[in-house]
């Protein structure tokens, strides 16, 4: 076999290795900074009791919503219920903080169906609210009619409905600290 070919066939994978492990980000890199990010899309969702949400009112009600937007087809948004449950929920005050979890899609493109909401709290036991955008209202003013790019996104939006925090991908570490650092 030719050496010169041999090479470059090598070091390939090694480069993409190299390229995936400084694209991947672990979460551990997160700014607290306060940020105005814009205004939260004003939008309606549904509760899984098939009821009208008005999220403006839900931001109105707490200094800081957690709002983490997830798809049926996304692993990591299921994943992530139990974090939340586990490791944010006991330490974030909540007198003063509300988690909710958006289910944006069922499959990639499809809205959700009322159903898929009911099936994640019989399945993953959220001890928090679930919401879903049956009507694609939060795709459409939030993603501008795309289909989400990529799951989770965890966003904090402040009393007045403004984004203060955006990340898209794995749930930052200590994110309780980050929530916290927000409310200070």
């Amino acid at each position: 076999m030719n050496a010169a070919l041999t090479l470059p066939r090598l070091l390939l994978p090694l480069l993409v290795l190299v390229l995936g492990l400084v694209a991947c980000d672990d979460g551990g890199n997160t700014t607290t900074t306060p940020v105005d990010l814009g205004p939260f899309p004003q939008s309606s969702v549904k509760d899984c009791a098939n009821n009208d949400v008005d999220l403006s009112a839900v931001f109105a009600a707490n200094d800081i919503t957690y709002v983490t937007m997830g798809a049926k087809w996304c692993t990591a948004c299921r994943e992530e219920v139990v974090i939340i449950n586990n490791d944010i929920l006991p330490n974030i005050p909540a007198a003063r903080t509300k988690v909710v979890q958006l289910l944006l899609e069922d499959n990639p493109g499809q809205a959700p169906p009322s159903t898929l909401c009911d099936a994640w709290v019989t399945d993953l036991s959220p001890q928090f609210d679930i919401y879903a955008d049956v009507d694609q209202s939060v795709v459409s003013a939030f993603y501008n009619g795309a289909v989400p790019p990529s799951l989770p996104e965890h966003i904090l939006v402040n009393r007045e409905g403004t984004i203060v925090f955006q990340e898209l991908g794995a749930l930052p570490k200590d994110f309780d600290v980050i929530i916290n650092d927000f409310l200070q």
